[in-house]
């Protein structure tokens, strides 16, 4: 076998085991289906690669040329697209007109490869196997392609810088990491050694991308935003003490935690699935209140599975509203808004508690607030009090 197929024949096996074990690990959040389908387009990238390299007669290589020239169309609009909802530029991702134009001239360029030669005009072959004759529309392709990487790679640089919270931070280096990585491996090889050194090498392309996507894959699943699903505890024949209305939010004044729980008990051992955010390690709670399947969030500085910074309120908010979206109904009880108030002011706490409450009100939802009266003045008691239905503990 042609050993200048193996690079290609190694990116398209790790295209598909890394889109398929994204996907696998959660196949409902769109950034993981978005790779996914971008390690499908690599891996019919690269199987073309490897096939046309292997083959030994030239109407069989330019086949398969074709077929590896059909991914290449959408790998740039692909890569834009999982930076524009990697990044969270949602209304540009969700656009109804910037992504149909994206991919439609994908299909435009997909019609030249098979209807006409304006994209593949033949085929010759180099030391390292066939290679296609480019038509006219194959550098038109290639500056599209580049620009959409392009804006990609400004698009994750832009993120890296915003980040504050370190997690945040490595994980959008990982995924700056990964886009650079066949840019400018593209760059030396395409460019750099034809026009400085005089000759060409082997073309490395597929396999560039492919170690592109192994960063990102990491960062999706190193630094992942993990998957909660509200939960009810074991039912009890008890009536149930606390009927808290839908759509509505509360706040509770106690020092200790206790009647805020019992609130909270109460709806999740009556059939309403509930959801947990607490400042407090997630045993203690389940130690102290007796909650064995409801999810707890801990707001948190630990790096560990199932935390959440204080600083990331925007990790947190997206987390509530993934839940809103898919659950009908639900409590969740919030104990730590003193800590938030503590690390990011009491006006930024406000305002994301304010957009929990928004997306509340949206909803069936019900939510619990439990504060320490000594943590806030009067006038952000008084404050906290005109968004929240006061319970008295």
């Amino acid at each position: 076998m042609n050993p200048w197929a193996l690079p290609s024949f190694i990116a398209g096996i790790v295209s598909i085991c890394m889109g398929a074990y994204v996907l696998y690990k959660n196949p409902k959040k769109s950034l993981n289906r978005l790779f996914s389908l971008l390690m499908l387009l690599s891996a019919v990238w690269t199987f073309g690669e490897f096939a046309s390299r292997i083959s030994s007669e030239p109407t069989q290589a330019l086949i398969w040329i074709k077929i590896l020239n059909t991914a290449m169309p959408f790998l740039g609009p692909g890569v834009l697209h999982f930076a524009l909802v990697f990044t969270e530029q949602k209304k540009l991702s969700q656009s109804k007109l910037l992504l149909p134009i994206l991919y439609g001239i994908g299909f435009m360029f997909l019609y030249f490869v098979w209807a006409t030669d304006l994209f593949v005009k033949g085929i010759w072959r180099a030391y390292w196997g066939f290679m296609d004759v480019h038509g006219p529309m194959f550098p038109v392709q290639s500056m599209y392609l580049a620009i959409c990487m392009f804006i990609a790679i400004i698009l994750f640089f832009y993120a890296y810088l915003k980040a504050v919270e370190l997690k945040d931070k490595k994980r959008k280096l990982y995924v700056l990491t990964g886009g650079l990585i066949p840019a400018i491996g593209g760059i030396v090889v395409n460019l750099m050694f034809p026009i400085f050194f005089g000759f060409e090498i082997v073309p490395l392309a597929t396999l560039f991308f492919a170690c592109g996507g192994v960063f990102f894959a990491y960062a999706i699943l190193k630094y992942k935003l993990f998957i909660v699903e509200p939960a009810t505890e074991n039912a009890v024949e008890i009536t149930q003490k606390y009927s808290l209305g839908k759509g509505h939010s509360y706040i509770i004044k106690e020092e200790k935690l206790d009647k805020a729980y019992e609130i909270f008990l109460d709806q999740v051992t009556h059939g309403i699935p509930g959801l947990c955010m607490s400042k407090l390690e997630p045993g203690r709670v389940k130690e102290r209140y007796g909650l064995t399947k409801v999810p707890i969030i801990w707001v948190s500085f630990k790096e560990v599975e199932g935390a959440v910074s204080p600083r990331s309120l925007d990790e947190a908010k997206q987390i509530v509203s993934e839940i809103a979206r898919k659950h009908r109904t639900g409590v969740i009880l919030m104990d730590c808004f003193d800590m938030l108030k503590i690390v990011n002011g009491f006006e930024q706490a406000m305002r994301f508690l304010k957009e929990i409450k928004g997306m509340v009100a949206a909803s069936e939802w019900s939510m619990l607030v439990a504060v320490d009266p000594k943590a806030f003045t009067a006038e952000q008691l008084t404050a906290l009090e005109r968004e929240l239905v006061e319970v008295v503990a």
